[in-house]
């Protein structure tokens, strides 16, 4: 049996903190839109509602929204409150039928309080019987941002939505689109292990109706790079789209396919990684500097870091350093490319950091071994670039030896100096455009998050 939920008005009571005279004014306000602001006494809510349109016509009286039946419906944003001097009771929360509620409540001194939220949920899909238009439920979505004083007076703003799930058509059976794996790495490249192109991204849609309209996107670390559509609603079949040379961007790459059918009913969005190989100058590598640092100090490193010389006299020899570290650089980016020490292709998506700088040091000592390996005389030079000092060994030889402290790096001189400062540049969230240094609990698609520990 479904239920009917009359409209609630949005209201504000006027804030008490403890130590000042209790208000005897109030607030309310009449009219809620399905997104907005209100400030009052030190409380500001914010709201948006995605899913819904306004009411209209017969509706608007009862509700303040409209959802269309099997619909997904997001009511996101905050509720803060600016306590002056003082403390208070701070209760804050939000709400949305359907949906796991967020709130906070907490005795509060000075400061600014905010509780960010986002609430999703689905709307009840309608029945055989339904006809289009008819209401067959609702839904009720709320933020609140109240304090107390120690007598039990209270106030602050409250925000409540009713929505009404209507109907749109008898049919409600969403498509199903079914995205075919491309396994392996795609380069432009005739070397063994890869794939040439064309890549051919190919997918499934179907619906009970028999026809919809498909829609495919390629992205690159989260940015649109390609967009396809079927040719207006096309009969249930696979369909394709050609990718006949490197796509724009850096990666990491991945693309998605959605379809919607006649009746307005959407298939789930469905997204797959694809592992496509890059020149690493896409990566803005910059050698052994690190360009978060300033350029100053990025050219300080690069010039000291770049080559490193070991021995004296005829035994100077120079280990250059700096494809290791470009590819250690694309690699922070989760990109795929052409590793030219290891000498094969390589799709760093799922590599955590540790594993990263790990590798990072073992390909300066691939290098300390190429150059320094003979003659035998050289064995303390190729002992020190293998190994060298570690990071605070390295600090308290610079006040002592000045510039010739880089005498003693080595690769776990390298090593501890990625793991200490070399965060600022590893991307821990493929999934969102430019370096984002927190890991999310999940991404869209799955797989995009990195470990930077």
């Amino acid at each position: 049996m479904r239920s009917q939920t009359l409209r609630l008005a949005v209201s504000a009571a006027v804030v008490i903190i403890v130590g000042t005279t209790p208000a005897a004014a109030g607030s309310t306000l009449s009219g809620t839109a399905l997104s907005g602001s209100v400030d009052y006494v030190g409380h500001t809510l914010t709201w948006a509602t995605s899913g819904a349109s306004p009411a209209t016509g017969d509706l608007a009286g009862s509700y303040d929204g409209v959802v269309p039946a099997g619909a997904t419906v997001t009511f996101s944003g905050s509720a803060t409150f600016h306590m002056g001097p003082g403390a208070t009771n701070l209760s804050q929360s939000a709400s949305l039928s359907g949906a796991e509620g967020v709130s906070f409540s907490q005795r509060v001194g000075q400061g600014t309080y905010t509780l960010p939220y986002s609430l999703t949920t689905t709307a009840p899909k309608a029945d055989d019987g339904d006809k289009a238009g008819d209401v067959i439920g609702s839904l009720s979505a709320s933020v609140a941002s109240r304090n107390c004083n120690d007598y039990g007076v209270c106030g602050g703003p409250t925000i409540s939505l009713s929505l009404a799930v209507v109907a749109t058509s008898s049919d409600t059976e969403p498509p199903v689109v079914t995205l075919e794996k491309r396994p392996g790495i795609y380069a432009e490249s005739k070397r063994k292990g890869v794939n040439d192109y064309p890549l051919k991204l190919t997918f499934a849609l179907s619906d009970n109706s028999g026809q919809a309209l498909g829609a495919m996107r390629l992205y690159s670390g989260g940015t649109p790079v390609r967009t396809a559509t079927t040719n207006g609603f096309v009969k249930n079949g696979r369909y394709s789209l050609k990718i006949r040379k490197t796509p724009s961007g850096s990666g990491p790459f991945y693309w998605c396919a959605q379809a919607k059918d006649k009746a307005g009913n959407f298939s789930t969005f469905k997204c797959k990684w694809l592992s496509i190989a890059v020149p690493i100058s896409r990566a803005n590598v910059n050698g052994c500097g690190t360009a978060g640092y300033g350029p100053t100090l990025e050219w300080l490193q690069n010039y000291f870091g770049d080559v490193r010389e070991y021995g004296y006299a005829e035994d100077r020899t120079a280990v250059r350093l700096r494809n290791a570290c470009n590819i250690h650089d694309a690699a922070y980016n989760g990109i795929t490319i052409y590793d030219a020490l290891d000498k094969r292709f390589v799709d760093f998506r799922r590599w955590s950091r540790l594993e990263i700088d790990a590798k990072f040091r073992n390909d300066i000592r691939a290098l300390c071994r190429r150059e320094l390996s003979s003659p035998k005389r050289m064995a303390p030079y190729l002992r020190t670039c293998t190994h060298g000092v570690g990071l605070t060994g390295f600090l308290a030889l610079i006040p002592l030896k000045g510039l010739s402290a880089v005498e003693d790096a080595g690769a776990n001189t390298y090593f501890d100096m990625v793991r200490a400062y070399g965060g600022v540049g590893f991307d821990a969230d493929v999934t969102e455009p430019g370096i984002q240094p927190q890991r999310p609990p999940q991404t869209i698609p799955p797989g995009g998050a990195r470990n930077p520990g």
